[in-house]
């Protein structure tokens, strides 16, 4: 009480002094209200208040008030496609600024084409770096895209169709997000998990299963939009995961070898097998005398052996060969044959192995000039190989009888995929040199 006399005894005299300054009009009065009121207002503000404490030690880099930028979004879709000589139609995703195509999946209706830019003008434009899904019709026309948003710049990781549509797994910041994504763009679920350098997505007969690779391996089972299960999985890069009848087979190369870890459906007991010495470039689940069984290419001291494993991955000493030294392999599984291709630095290699472990060279000088190997699709005769031979794209078809033929197409890609489609007809994706293009195509049979 004492402590708020002088306040009270300021206000009374502000009081007396207003009411004289009415009745009298004096400017000297005025002042003197003036005068007595300012300072009375600074004996109320000299009053010493806490303050909250200063957050310390934040750089610009970590300040995210200039992270969202608003900007009006806009699209030109639906686009219809043009008429060529060339190809039964031409299509394209035109931005004023760098496009990376990321991947292609097949759907009913067309293809989903994932994608990555900056681009703030053209067909359309984004807030900052987005991954973008694109919503193409089988015949051409380009129906819509769905911006995948994150709270800063989004990088793609991978992307896997599934019982809910396409699940597209996004990094940004320390965070991976994974969008669920239905056949009209709509975005039905984000799960939000930590970082990860890597991460795999395997389809499963009720949902997914997604493992993040970092300093630790973390894998989670993804039912009903939801996590179902998790667990903690040997370190080590993810090579393949199968799913059986009840359980679920991982393959990873580490450090000292490769592991195969056996994981219930739960994930909440494995073992796990050691082959040491060796790394995984390639494993491929078969059928061999009605028993369940794996090929593995592995490599050893820069030499491939192809080698075939029983269900609880065990072999016998007949049942591994050693096949030659190469910088790189792919191969591809076909009913009861595996097309397995080597490269070397001066020339590459193909094998028709059938799953008997007997194999069929069909080297060809088809192959002495192709530099790079974009895909494969299957077919029952055989494979489609999509490749680039001397700045050309080139089709390889490799049939089950070892006979091997080519067709040449007159475009130069930075990046391209491609669907083949059932009836035989052949769609291609590919990023123009000047990198601010997609182009889609499909071929004239």
């Amino acid at each position: 009480m004492q402590k708020n006399a002088p306040k009270i005894l300021a206000a009374v005299l502000v009081v007396t002094i207003a009411v004289l300054a009415l009745l009298s009009n004096s400017s000297n009065i005025r002042n003197l209200l003036d005068t007595s009121l300012a300072k009375a207002i600074e004996e109320e503000e000299s009053v010493p208040i806490e303050t909250p404490p200063v957050t310390e030690n934040i750089s610009d880099s970590e300040s995210t008030t200039d992270t969202i930028v608003n900007k009006t979004l806009f699209d030109k879709y639906p686009k219809s496609p043009l008429s060529s000589d060339r190809y039964l139609f031409e299509q394209s995703i035109s931005l004023n600024d760098k496009i990376t195509l990321n991947k292609v999946h097949n759907t009913s209706s067309g293809a989903f084409v994932i994608l990555t830019t900056n681009a703030q003008s053209g067909d359309f434009n984004v807030e900052r770096e987005t991954v973008v899904v694109v919503n193409v019709s089988k015949s051409g026309t380009i129906q819509g895209l769905v911006r995948l948003n994150t709270t800063s710049i989004g990088r793609y990781i991978t992307s896997q169709i599934t019982i809910y549509g396409l699940v597209v797994s996004v990094s940004s910041d320390d965070k991976t997000y994974l969008f669920h994504i239905d056949g009209l763009l709509g975005i039905s679920r984000i799960i939000e998990l930590g970082k990860a350098q890597m991460v795999s997505l395997f389809s499963l007969t009720d949902g997914y299963l997604a493992v993040l690779e970092n300093d630790a391996n973390y894998a989670y089972i993804i039912k009903d939009g939801i996590i179902n299960a998790s667990a903690l999985l040997p370190k080590g890069n993810i090579v393949d995961i199968f799913e059986l009848a009840n359980q679920f087979i991982i393959f990873l190369n580490t450090t000292d070898g490769y592991r195969v870890v056996f994981e219930d459906k739960n994930l909440r007991s494995f073992e796990q097998k050691l082959i040491t010495g060796k790394t995984l470039s390639n494993i491929v689940p078969i059928s061999n005398e009605n028993a369940q069984s794996f090929i593995a290419i592995e490599r050893m001291n820069g030499v491939v052996y192809f080698t075939r494993y029983s269900k609880s991955y065990t072999t016998s000493g007949n049942e591994s060969f050693y096949i030659g030294p190469c910088e790189s392999s792919m191969v591809y599984g076909n009913n009861d044959r595996i097309f397995l291709l080597l490269k070397t630095n001066t020339h590459v290699n193909c094998y028709l192995i059938k799953h008997n472990m007997s194999a069929q060279i069909t080297n060809s000088d088809l192959f002495d000039n192709v530099m790079e190997i974009f895909g494969c699709h299957k077919y029952n005769d055989g494979f489609y190989l999509l490749g680039k031979s001397n700045d050309k794209l080139v089709f390889i078809n490799i049939q089950n009888n070892g006979i091997i033929t080519e067709k040449t197409i007159s475009e130069n890609p930075l990046f391209v995929d491609f669907l083949r489609y059932q009836n035989g007809e052949t769609t291609l994706f590919f990023t123009t040199l000047n990198q601010n293009e997609i182009k889609i195509v499909k071929l004239i049979h």
